[in-house]
């Protein structure tokens, strides 16, 4: 996908590929830390709860 839409990014937004690049490796980094942290969290707030043995 990155390789189809990249130029179509670049183009409308009138940057070049390799910054139109960057953006995108940005906005991915992002989403999996921010993904990542957002799953600690509930993890931490909402935790599974322990069954009962047998």
């Amino acid at each position: 996908m990155l390789l189809l839409f990249l130029p179509f990014i670049a183009i409308y937004l009138n940057i070049s590929l390799w910054e139109a690049f960057k953006m995108d490796i940005a906005m991915a980094t992002f989403y999996l830390i921010y993904a990542f942290v957002f799953n600690w969290v509930y993890d931490q707030v909402f935790p599974i709860p322990n069954t009962a043995a047998a």
